[in-house]
């Protein structure tokens, strides 16, 4: 006999099992670029973050699946393309994603070619651990909030709502500030002094991002304006 829970159990669509795949290829292409562009595979550095962050992923989405089903929904909707999003956003979009791949081709270029600069060996173990620690948040977000889609818009078919909980109490931008580290980060993880340009357009990127997005909500989103007075920063407690 079937229940009414497991009839409500929410199962992956196609744009769901999409999502996740897309994660997935786009680490390994992310991968691929930097050893292409470094023109050999004996970097150790790179096969600690890459190897390290890709056994992560597999691991926290599986764990995350199984014991918190209703994340399920989100990334559902994260797979799915909404011609709704802000047309600024879909700028952020283009640029954020040439960045994503630009960064590790001139992070191979440097490490294989150009040798900048080396970083100790616990700076690179430090920075990569700080990099699993900023996913597990942008997990937690996920978790805590159903509308954590990819793109900015006013989900009216999902009964959009304000988030407070989780990370939510600490930053209204969890997912930005966990990115913005990510790309920060990455530099000191592979020992690539030059990767850091790209990774701080990418931190513009996402602050401008945010001030847009926050603008947004404030005028569009109803409770969202009351929220900001709960949780007053976006992204750095403290600073903004």
């Amino acid at each position: 006999m079937t229940n009414a829970t497991t009839l409500s159990k929410p199962r992956l669509t196609r744009a769901g099992i999409g999502r996740m795949l897309t994660v997935v290829l786009t680490l390994a292409t992310t991968a691929a670029v930097f050893f292409l562009t470094a023109g050999t595979f004996e970097v150790s550095r790179g096969w600690l973050y890459y190897g390290g962050l890709l056994a992560y992923v597999v691991v926290a989405t599986t764990v995350i699946v199984l014991v918190f089903p209703e994340v399920i929904e989100t990334v559902n909707a994260r797979g799915k393309l909404n011609k709704d999003v802000k047309t600024w956003d879909k700028v952020f979009g283009l640029a954020y994603t040439a960045m994503t791949f630009l960064q590790p081709a001139v992070a191979g270029w440097d490490v294989g070619r150009v040798h900048s600069f080396e970083a100790p060996w616990p700076v690179s173990a430090l920075a990569f651990a700080l990099t699993i620690l900023a996913y597990a948040f942008v997990h937690w977000a996920m978790i805590s909030n159903k509308h954590a889609e990819t793109g900015v818009r006013i989900q009216e078919d999902r009964h959009h709502t304000v988030v407070s909980s989780g990370p939510y109490r600490i930053v209204r931008h969890p997912f930005y500030i966990s990115l913005i580290a990510t790309a920060l980060l990455y530099p000191l993880a592979v020992s690539s002094f030059y990767a850091f340009i790209p990774g701080l357009v990418m931190a513009v990127l996402f602050v401008w991002r945010t001030a847009r997005e926050d603008e947004t909500l404030r005028r569009e989103l109803d409770g969202y304006d009351a929220f900001t007075k709960k949780t007053r920063y976006r992204l750095l407690p403290g600073v903004w």
